[in-house]
C-alpha cells in the first residue's frame, strides 16, 4: 500500500475515513475480509478495530503485537461508545429543569 501517510492522516481525523480511503486506494480490506458485510459492520459500529485488525492481519492472522494493536482498537472503540452515552446524560441532565421541591440529596458513597 503507496499511501500509508495518507491513511494515518486520515485514522487521525476518522477511522472510518480511513477505512474508506484503505478500500478505495487498495485491495486490503478485500484481501483481509472474504464478505462484504464484516468490514461493513466494522465500518459502522468497531471503526477502530476494523482498521486495526486490516492494518496487522496476515496470512493465518494476527499475531503477537498484532493482536494487543486489536484489542487495544476494540477497547478504544467500547470508551467511544460509553463515553459518547455518558457524556449525552450529562448533557441532558444539565439541560432539564429541576423538579419542583429540587433534587432530593445525594447519598454518601458507601465507606468500605
Amino acid at each position: 500500500m503507496g499511501c500509508g501517510c495518507l491513511v494515518a492522516l486520515f485514522a487521525v481525523i476518522s477511522p472510518r475515513l480511513a477505512i474508506f480511503a484503505v478500500w478505495l486506494f487498495s485491495d486490503r480490506m478485500s484481501v483481509v475480509y472474504d464478505s462484504f458485510w464484516l468490514p461493513f459492520l466494522g465500518f459502522l459500529f468497531l471503526p477502530w478495530t476494523t482498521l486495526a485488525y486490516a492494518a496487522v492481519w496476515e496470512p493465518g492472522g494476527p499475531t503477537g503485537l498484532g493482536v494487543a494493536l486489536v484489542v487495544f482498537a476494540f477497547a478504544i472503540d467500547l470508551m467511544s461508545f460509553f463515553g459518547a452515552g455518558r457524556s449525552r446524560t450529562y448533557y441532558y441532565a444539565q439541560q432539564s429543569q429541576p423538579p419542583p421541591g429540587g433534587y432530593p440529596p445525594a447519598t454518601p458513597p458507601p465507606s468500605y
